[in-house]
C-alpha cells in the first residue's frame, strides 16, 4: 500500500517576507506559483529547492517593496538603521552591550508615553499613526490625519519628559542613600538609561510624524 505523498512546505520566513511585500491583488497567485515550483524542485533536491525559494522570494520581495512600499520601507529601514547604529556606538563605548540594555527602564518610558498620547487623542489615532507611517495608502479624512500627527507629537514629547523624570527619580534615590555610594552608581546609570530610551523614542516618533506631515501637508 503506497503512502500518500506529503506536501512539502516552503520556507516559512521567506514566504512571510514575500507575502508582506506582494500587493494584495497578486499575493495569492504569486505565492501559489512559488509553492508549485518549490514542490517540483523539492522532489529532486530539497536543499536546492529551499535555496531557490529563498533567492527568488527575497529578490521578488525587494522588487515589490521598492514599487509598492517604497516610502514606508524607507521609513522603517531608517528607523531600524538608527537603532542599530545607536547599539553599535554603545557597544564600542563599553565592555559589554548589556550595560545599555535595561528592560525596566524601557518599560518605564514607552507604556506611559503611549497611554498619555491615547488619552490626548484616541486609540484610533494610535492605529492610524502606525498605518500612515508604514503604508502609502491614502486616508481621505483630514481629522484622522491630524489626530494621528497629534498622537505622535504627544508621544514624542512625553517620551522625553518621562525620561527626564526618571533622571530626577534616580537623583532622589541617590540622595536617600548618600551614605552608601555603592548604590549611587547603579541608580544614576538606570535613570540615565531611561533618559536615553526616551530620547530614542522621541526621535522615532518625531520621524514618523514628519513622514505623515510631508505626505499630506505638502500636498
Amino acid at each position: 500500500m503506497h503512502k500518500p505523498a506529503i506536501q512539502q512546505q516552503s520556507p516559512r520566513i521567506a514566504r512571510a517576507i514575500l507575502s508582506f511585500c506582494l500587493p494584495t491583488n497578486l499575493r495569492e497567485a504569486v505565492l501559489g506559483d512559488f509553492e508549485e515550483e518549490f514542490s517540483r524542485k523539492h522532489r529532486h533536491s530539497p536543499i536546492k529547492a529551499k535555496l531557490w525559494y529563498y533567492a527568488h522570494a527575497l529578490h521578488n520581495s525587494a522588487v515589490f517593496c521598492y514599487h509598492e512600499r517604497g516610502k514606508p520601507m524607507v521609513f522603517l529601514i531608517s528607523a531600524v538603521f538608527f537603532i542599530l547604529w545607536t547599539i553599535l556606538i554603545a557597544a564600542l563605548s563599553s565592555h559589554s552591550l548589556w550595560d545599555f540594555i535595561n528592560i525596566p527602564s524601557a518599560a518605564y518610558i514607552l507604556p506611559p508615553a503611549l497611554a498619555l498620547a491615547i488619552g490626548s487623542t484616541s486609540l484610533q489615532a494610535l492605529k492610524d499613526s502606525a498605518y500612515l507611517s508604514c503604508n502609502d495608502t491614502d486616508i481621505n479624512d483630514p481629522y484622522r490625519i491630524a489626530q494621528a500627527r497629534l498622537f505622535l507629537q504627544v508621544a514624542a514629547k512625553h517620551s522625553l519628559t518621562i525620561g527626564a523624570l526618571a533622571v530626577l527619580l534616580g537623583w532622589i534615590s541617590m540622595g536617600l542613600n548618600i551614605e552608601d555610594w555603592s548604590q549611587a552608581g547603579p541608580a544614576l546609570a538606570v535613570s540615565l538609561l531611561a533618559l536615553m530610551y526616551g530620547i530614542i523614542m522621541k526621535i522615532v516618533f518625531d520621524t514618523a510624524e514628519k513622514r505623515i506631515e510631508g505626505k499630506y501637508c505638502a500636498q
